[in-house]
């Protein structure tokens, strides 16, 4: 979905914004990561996906951070619940850093953040943690 110089963008905003977990977006080369960030929203729902990152473009690395999380699921849990709260986390640091407080943006970006992670499926994280045991143990054969 992005290119190579849109990605180098998307970190360069990620650290503007002082998001957690930021340094993800540095274990793969910005090439890699053309393929593994999509935007705000599903994978498997392409046209959602351009709409929530036309109309929020700030959460795009928050978003960012979240596919990495995901594309390096640990497989529990934990990490899913830990990988959305962070995107909620991060949804309010990238508002707050692109909105002052006077703005209503502010406060309807940090919702969104807020909403989009409680929709996050743990039936997808699950499907996300067995491509990268499926990618592992390709790479092992190689």
């Amino acid at each position: 979905m992005f290119t190579v110089e849109e990605i180098q963008r998307i970190i360069d905003e990620a650290d503007r914004q002082q998001l957690d977990g930021g340094e993800i977006l540095h274990r793969l080369p910005p090439e890699e990561l053309c393929a593994v960030c999509n935007g705000i929203g599903p994978d498997n729902m392409p046209v959602l996906s351009r709409v929530a990152t036309a109309l929020h473009p700030e959460l795009v690395p928050t978003s960012a951070i979240h596919d990495l999380r995901w594309y390096f699921a640990e497989g529990t849990r934990e990490d899913f619940e830990d990988s959305n709260a962070q995107y909620a986390a991060n949804g309010r640091r990238a508002a707050d850093a692109c909105h002052g407080w006077w703005s209503l943006r502010r406060y309807h970006v940090r919702g969104c953040a807020r909403r989009q992670a409680a929709l996050c499926s743990y039936s997808h994280y699950m499907k996300c943690y067995r491509a990268r045991l499926e990618r592992e143990a390709h790479a092992k054969h190689q």
